[in-house]
């Protein structure tokens, strides 16, 4: 039997140490093609210094509100989960997590 794309898991350790905040917006769960009325929660996204500064979106489900991250600030995600899956377009990637916070500054 064959292992698919949607069964691995990434280890988080090869994104690298920092991520950085690029944006926020609500996403929106379909089926059969169809919008859900309501935000099924926040789609984080941010750039992988070590794979540069290629963006990754994290969807954190459940949450209401974005959370008020100044742009280009330091973040690190709470049970980040990040598996490939196969597009048009090649191998692309899908992430959740339970919550996201600010990297406060080394000083």
């Amino acid at each position: 039997m064959a292992i698919k794309a949607s069964e691995v898991w990434i280890d988080n350790k090869c994104l690298g140490e920092e991520m950085i905040f690029a944006g926020a917006s609500e996403y929106y769960e379909y089926t059969n093609g169809v919008k859900a009325k309501n935000p099924s929660g926040v789609k984080y996204d941010v750039l992988l210094s070590k794979h540069e500064l290629e963006r990754l979106s994290v969807k954190i489900p459940g949450e209401i509100t974005p959370k008020n991250i100044e742009v280009m600030s330091r973040v690190k995600f709470t049970d980040l989960m990040v598996r490939p899956y196969s597009s048009d377009r090649g191998i692309a990637f899908t992430a959740t997590a339970k919550d996201i916070s600010i990297v406060e500054s080394k000083k």
